[in-house]
Protein backbone atom coordinates (compact mmCIF):
# COMPACT_ATOMS: atom_id res chain seq x y z
CA UNK A 1 0.00 0.00 0.00
CA UNK A 2 1.39 3.78 -1.16
CA UNK A 3 0.41 6.83 0.05
CA UNK A 4 2.41 10.30 -0.23
CA UNK A 5 1.92 13.58 -0.22
CA UNK A 6 4.56 16.60 -0.58
CA UNK A 7 5.60 16.22 2.94
CA UNK A 8 4.82 13.22 3.67
CA UNK A 9 4.78 9.30 2.27
CA UNK A 10 3.67 6.15 3.05
CA UNK A 11 4.71 2.68 1.94
CA UNK A 12 2.84 -0.29 4.35
CA UNK A 13 3.52 -3.92 3.74
CA UNK A 14 0.69 -6.52 4.55
CA UNK A 15 -1.22 -9.52 3.36
CA UNK A 16 -4.87 -9.71 3.12
CA UNK A 17 -7.16 -12.46 2.52
CA UNK A 18 -7.39 -13.88 -1.09
CA UNK A 19 -9.74 -12.52 -3.28
CA UNK A 20 -9.86 -9.59 -1.34
CA UNK A 21 -10.61 -6.38 -3.30
CA UNK A 22 -8.47 -3.39 -3.38
CA UNK A 23 -11.18 -1.30 -1.22
CA UNK A 24 -10.84 -4.09 1.38
CA UNK A 25 -6.90 -3.57 1.35
CA UNK A 26 -7.33 0.01 1.57
CA UNK A 27 -9.60 0.01 4.59
CA UNK A 28 -7.05 -2.89 6.31
CA UNK A 29 -4.45 -0.79 5.75
CA UNK A 30 -5.45 2.09 8.04
CA UNK A 31 -4.38 4.50 5.83
CA UNK A 32 -7.54 6.29 5.63
CA UNK A 33 -7.50 6.91 9.40
CA UNK A 34 -3.59 8.77 8.72
CA UNK A 35 -4.67 10.65 6.31
CA UNK A 36 -8.61 11.56 6.96
CA UNK A 37 -8.35 13.86 3.56
CA UNK A 38 -8.61 10.71 1.24
CA UNK A 39 -11.60 10.46 -0.01
CA UNK A 40 -12.45 6.86 -2.23
CA UNK A 41 -15.25 8.44 -3.91
CA UNK A 42 -12.44 11.24 -5.41
CA UNK A 43 -8.96 9.76 -5.70
CA UNK A 44 -7.94 7.39 -8.15
CA UNK A 45 -6.35 4.12 -6.77
CA UNK A 46 -4.31 1.82 -9.24
CA UNK A 47 -2.14 -1.27 -9.09
CA UNK A 48 1.51 -1.17 -9.56
CA UNK A 49 1.00 2.40 -12.01
CA UNK A 50 -2.51 1.21 -13.81
CA UNK A 51 -5.38 2.49 -13.03
CA UNK A 52 -8.02 0.29 -10.63
CA UNK A 53 -11.29 0.00 -9.60
CA UNK A 54 -11.72 -0.49 -5.80
CA UNK A 55 -13.89 -3.25 -7.00
CA UNK A 56 -11.20 -5.16 -8.46
CA UNK A 57 -9.89 -8.02 -6.64
CA UNK A 58 -5.91 -8.25 -6.11
CA UNK A 59 -3.22 -11.07 -6.74
CA UNK A 60 -0.33 -11.80 -4.51
CA UNK A 61 2.22 -9.38 -4.55
CA UNK A 62 -0.06 -6.20 -5.97
CA UNK A 63 0.94 -2.97 -4.93
CA UNK A 64 -2.19 -0.95 -3.97
CA UNK A 65 -2.08 2.80 -4.81
CA UNK A 66 -3.87 5.75 -3.95
CA UNK A 67 -3.13 8.71 -6.45
CA UNK A 68 -3.75 12.22 -5.53
CA UNK A 69 -6.13 15.29 -7.05
CA UNK A 70 -3.57 17.39 -9.66
CA UNK A 71 -3.49 20.78 -8.17
CA UNK A 72 -3.15 23.33 -10.41
CA UNK A 73 -3.95 24.17 -14.35
CA UNK A 74 -1.17 22.28 -16.42
CA UNK A 75 1.15 24.65 -18.86
CA UNK A 76 -0.01 25.48 -21.88
CA UNK A 77 2.35 24.69 -24.85
CA UNK A 78 2.98 27.90 -26.54
CA UNK A 79 1.72 27.74 -30.31
CA UNK A 80 3.34 29.33 -33.15
CA UNK A 81 1.20 31.86 -35.05
CA UNK A 82 -1.26 31.20 -36.85
CA UNK A 83 -0.60 32.03 -40.71
CA UNK A 84 -3.34 34.32 -42.26
CA UNK A 85 -5.41 32.48 -44.96
CA UNK A 86 -4.26 32.74 -48.66
CA UNK A 87 -6.01 35.00 -50.75
CA UNK A 88 -8.56 33.95 -53.26
CA UNK A 89 -7.46 33.63 -56.59
CA UNK A 90 -9.13 36.28 -59.28
CA UNK A 91 -10.75 33.24 -61.67
CA UNK A 92 -11.91 31.11 -58.86
CA UNK A 93 -10.62 28.43 -56.66
CA UNK A 94 -7.69 29.04 -54.23
CA UNK A 95 -4.42 30.24 -54.98
CA UNK A 96 -3.12 26.29 -53.92
CA UNK A 97 -5.38 25.05 -56.41
CA UNK A 98 -4.21 27.39 -59.14
CA UNK A 99 -0.72 27.03 -57.90
CA UNK A 100 -1.05 23.10 -58.51
CA UNK A 101 -2.64 23.53 -61.45
CA UNK A 102 0.01 25.46 -63.02
CA UNK A 103 2.55 23.08 -61.86
CA UNK A 104 0.84 20.51 -63.81
CA UNK A 105 0.97 22.37 -66.51
CA UNK A 106 4.19 23.34 -66.99
CA UNK A 107 4.87 19.77 -65.76
CA UNK A 108 3.24 18.26 -68.98
CA UNK A 109 4.63 21.10 -71.37
CA UNK A 110 8.29 19.61 -70.13
CA UNK A 111 7.17 16.57 -71.14
CA UNK A 112 5.64 17.27 -74.47
CA UNK A 113 9.09 19.31 -75.68
CA UNK A 114 10.85 16.47 -74.48
CA UNK A 115 9.05 14.25 -76.43
CA UNK A 116 9.20 16.92 -79.94
CA UNK A 117 13.21 16.31 -79.11
CA UNK A 118 13.37 13.09 -78.81
CA UNK A 119 11.68 12.59 -82.06
CA UNK A 120 13.46 15.02 -83.98
CA UNK A 121 17.00 13.46 -82.81
CA UNK A 122 15.54 9.97 -83.78
CA UNK A 123 14.77 11.79 -87.09
CA UNK A 124 18.33 13.34 -87.18
CA UNK A 125 16.85 16.50 -87.41
CA UNK A 126 17.56 20.24 -85.07
CA UNK A 127 15.91 20.11 -82.04
CA UNK A 128 12.72 22.54 -82.36
CA UNK A 129 13.17 25.89 -80.32
CA UNK A 130 11.75 25.82 -76.72
CA UNK A 131 8.01 26.78 -76.79
CA UNK A 132 7.13 29.12 -73.74
CA UNK A 133 4.99 27.10 -71.67
CA UNK A 134 1.56 28.59 -70.95
CA UNK A 135 1.08 30.71 -67.36
CA UNK A 136 4.10 29.49 -65.12
CA UNK A 137 7.51 30.89 -63.60
CA UNK A 138 9.79 32.54 -65.89
CA UNK A 139 13.01 31.35 -63.82
CA UNK A 140 10.73 27.78 -64.21
CA UNK A 141 10.24 28.15 -68.31
CA UNK A 142 13.66 29.15 -68.56
CA UNK A 143 15.14 26.22 -66.10
CA UNK A 144 12.78 24.05 -68.73
CA UNK A 145 13.72 25.41 -71.90
CA UNK A 146 17.36 24.47 -71.20
CA UNK A 147 16.89 21.51 -70.15
CA UNK A 148 14.76 20.74 -73.19
CA UNK A 149 17.91 22.20 -74.79
CA UNK A 150 20.59 19.77 -73.31
CA UNK A 151 18.25 16.50 -74.05
CA UNK A 152 17.44 17.57 -77.41
CA UNK A 153 21.37 17.82 -78.25
CA UNK A 154 22.01 14.83 -76.08
CA UNK A 155 19.65 13.21 -78.40
CA UNK A 156 20.48 14.52 -81.90
CA UNK A 157 24.40 13.46 -80.35
CA UNK A 158 23.20 9.73 -80.47
CA UNK A 159 21.61 9.85 -82.95
CA UNK A 160 24.28 11.07 -85.00
CA UNK A 161 26.60 8.59 -83.30
CA UNK A 162 24.50 5.89 -84.48
CA UNK A 163 24.63 7.26 -87.78
CA UNK A 164 28.17 7.39 -87.75
CA UNK A 165 28.35 3.23 -86.47
CA UNK A 166 25.34 2.43 -89.67
CA UNK A 167 27.82 4.14 -91.64
CA UNK A 168 31.01 2.43 -90.66
CA UNK A 169 29.29 -0.94 -90.86
CA UNK A 170 27.99 -0.39 -94.49
CA UNK A 171 32.02 -0.05 -95.37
Amino acid sequence: MTYAEAQKQLLLEFEVPEGSTCEEAIRKSGVLDKFPQIDLEVNKIGVYSKLAQLDQVLSEGDRVEIYRPAVGKPKKKERPAKKPAPAKAAEGGSVAEQSKADKIAAIKAKAAAAKKAKEAAANGEAAPAAEAAPAGDAAADDKAAKIAAVKAKVAAAKAAKAAAAAKAAEE
